[in-house]
């Protein structure tokens, strides 16, 4: 899909549908929920990865196995961040174009030459 959204300019008429069916979820009905999402389809994932951390009553524990072609790529990264903090849920990423790039931080520094 993302391919597609690339290649929109402003006035790109699009046509969209969906979803198709329905979920109904049930708290406490899965011990273990395993997620899969590429991409944009984290979208949906989220609101049913909402339900569940924000009923404190719900233990269902949720993996998330979550696919992007880089890091940078990564769709709702703080959310995915602020969901780690629960105990029941976990994120494990998929890269399918790894750029060491996209791990480079850079650190500025004062030293003070006598500690050296």
């Amino acid at each position: 899909m993302s391919q597609f959204v690339r290649l929109w300019t402003i006035g790109t008429s699009v046509d969209i549908r969906g979803p198709c069916g329905s979920y109904n979820y049930i708290p406490n009905q899965y011990r273990v929920l395993y997620m899969f999402a590429i991409g944009t389809g984290i979208a949906p994932m989220s609101q049913v990865i909402n339900t569940i951390l924000n009923n404190e009553e719900d233990e269902t524990v949720i993996r998330l196995h979550y696919g992007c072609r880089c890091y940078g790529d990564i769709l709702l990264k703080s959310r995915i961040d602020d969901w780690s903090r629960y105990w029941n849920f976990t994120c494990t990423y998929y890269l399918s174009q790894v750029n060491i790039l996209c791990y480079t931080e850079f650190v500025y520094a004062c030293f003070n030459r006598r500690l050296l």
